[in-house]
C-alpha cells in the first residue's frame, strides 16, 4: 500500500537543497534570502473580517477558501453543479486514496521545491470536472498569520468534453511568509480549462508557485496570470502536449515597483504533432524592481505542423528597474511555424509631453500610457465579469503607486 510520508519527502529537500543561481533554470533568481528565514506552520488563525477579501469578487456563485494553507469549508460557498467534485488533499491523504497518492507524489525531480512541499505539506484542493460548467469556480488563499509558510498541493481534472473556468486569488495581511503552491492540471480529449490566477499578496512576502499541465487530444488550455504582490515571486507553469490538436494560450501580466523580484518561468513540451501554442507575457517595472522571464518552446522531433508563438514585451519606468528576458526555442522539427521575440522599452517621451500639453499632469500622464501598455492583457480574457475584476485589481495597483 502506498504511504503518504511527509519526513521522507523533506529529508529528500534537505539532501538536495534549495535551488541556486548556478542552475541556470534560477540563474536570475536568488532564493539565499528565502532560505534564510525562519517560518514555522500555521496555527489555528484568528478572526478577520473576510467580507474585505471579497470585495469585487460576488460574481462567483462558488468558491473555496484557504485560511493560512487549509480549506475553510465554513467560509466557502460550494459548488452547486453536479458536474463538479472536490476534496481536500489532507482528506485524500488520510484515506489513503491510492490513485491520489500516486499523482501527487509525481514529481519533476529536477525541482527540489517539491520535496519540500510534500515534506511540509499544509493542504490544496482535488478538483473533478465531468461536464461543461457554465459559472467559474473560485479558489480564494488568504494568508493570515506572519511568519509561516504555507505548501499547497493542488490537482485538477477535467473530463473528456467538459469544459471550466476557474479564478485562483491569493491575498495576505502585510507581513511576511512564504507560499509554495505545486499543481497538476489533467486535460482528457476535447476538454477546456481557463485558469485565472491574480497574486496581490504582501510586499514582504515570498511566493513560489509551480503549474504542470498534461494535455491530452484536441484539449484548450488557457492561462491568464496577473502578478502585482510578492516581495519574491516565481510563478512556473509546464505544458506538456501528449497527444495531437491540443492547444495551450499562456498570458501574463507582472507589475512591481520598490524592490519587488517577480520570475515568470515557463516550458511548453510539443512532443506530438498539430499542437499551437501562445505566450504573451508584459512587464511593467518602477523604482528598482527586477524582472524576469524564461520561456523555452520545445519542438521534438516527431512534432510537425506545430505552430508556436512566444513574446515578451516590458516598460520601464525608471532608470534602476531592469529585467532579464530569455525566450528561447528548440526546434527539430522541419515542418512548423514558430517564432519569438523581446522588447524592452521605456515611456514614449512625446506622448507624455503631449499629454501634458493637454492639461495633464505628468504622473498622471505616466499612468495612463502606462495602463495603455497593460491594457492588451485584459482584452485577452474573454469573460466579461473577469475581465472586468482583473481591470479593477490593475487599477488597485496604479491607485498605490507613484511612477517615475
Amino acid at each position: 500500500m502506498l504511504v503518504f510520508k511527509k519526513e521522507e519527502f523533506l529529508n529528500t529537500f534537505k539532501q538536495k537543497g534549495w535551488p541556486s543561481i548556478k542552475d541556470e533554470r534560477w540563474k536570475y533568481t536568488s532564493l539565499k534570502e528565502l532560505s534564510a528565514e525562519k517560518f514555522d506552520g500555521p496555527n489555528n488563525t484568528s478572526s478577520f473580517n473576510f467580507n474585505s477579501y471579497l470585495e469585487g469578487l460576488n460574481f462567483l456563485k462558488s468558491y473555496l477558501v484557504f485560511i493560512d494553507g487549509r480549506l475553510n469549508i465554513n467560509l466557502s460557498r460550494q459548488p452547486q453543479d453536479g458536474g463538479v467534485y472536490f476534496s481536500s488533499i489532507n482528506e485524500l491523504i488520510n484515506n489513503n486514496d491510492t490513485e491520489i497518492l500516486k499523482k501527487i507524489t509525481r514529481f519533476n525531480n529536477q525541482r527540489t521545491l517539491n520535496y519540500l512541499n510534500a515534506g511540509q505539506l499544509t493542504d490544496g484542493v482535488l478538483i473533478k470536472i465531468n461536464s461543461q460548467v457554465k459559472e467559474p469556480i473560485g479558489l480564494i488563499f488568504i494568508t493570515t498569520q506572519k511568519n509561516i509558510q504555507s505548501h499547497i498541493r493542488n490537482l485538477i481534472e477535467v473530463e473528456a468534453q467538459a469544459k471550466v473556468k476557474i479564478l485562483e486569488c491569493y491575498k495576505g495581511f502585510d507581513q511576511t511568509y512564504f507560499n509554495n503552491i505545486l499543481t497538476s492540471v489533467y486535460l482528457n480529449n476535447e476538454s477546456s480549462l481557463e485558469l485565472y490566477k491574480i497574486q496581490e499578496e504582501s510586499t514582504r512576502s515570498y511566493h513560489i508557485s509551480s503549474l504542470e499541465v498534461f494535455q491530452e487530444a484536441n484539449s484548450h488550455f488557457e492561462s491568464h496570470l496577473h502578478t502585482f504582490g510578492g516581495k519574491l515571486t516565481r510563478n512556473e507553469i509546464a505544458v506538456s502536449f501528449n497527444a495531437s490538436g491540443s492547444r495551450a494560450e499562456l498570458f501574463g501580466l507582472y507589475a512591481a515597483s520598490g524592490t519587488q523580484h517577480v520570475d515568470n518561468t515557463t516550458f511548453i513540451d510539443h512532443a506530438v504533432s498539430d499542437c499551437q501554442s501562445e505566450e504573451l507575457y508584459k512587464g511593467i517595472l518602477d523604482a528598482k524592481a527586477h524582472g524576469v522571464f524564461s520561456g523555452e518552446v520545445l519542438v521534438r522531433e516527431n512534432a510537425q505542423k506545430t505552430d508556436a508563438r512566444q513574446k515578451n514585451k516590458n516598460l520601464l519606468l525608471s532608470e534602476e528597474a531592469h529585467i532579464d528576458t530569455k525566450p528561447q526555442l528548440k526546434i527539430y522539427a522541419d515542418d512548423v511555424k514558430c517564432a519569438h521575440g523581446a522588447t524592452i522599452g521605456q515611456l514614449d517621451k512625446a506622448a507624455v509631453f503631449y499629454l501634458r500639453s493637454r492639461g495633464i499632469d505628468e504622473a498622471q500622464a505616466n499612468i495612463i500610457l502606462t495602463r495603455a501598455f497593460a491594457v492588451e492583457m485584459l482584452e485577452k480574457i474573454k469573460d466579461e465579469k473577469m475581465k472586468e475584476y482583473f481591470d479593477k485589481t490593475l487599477q488597485n495597483w496604479f491607485n498605490h503607486q507613484t511612477l517615475h
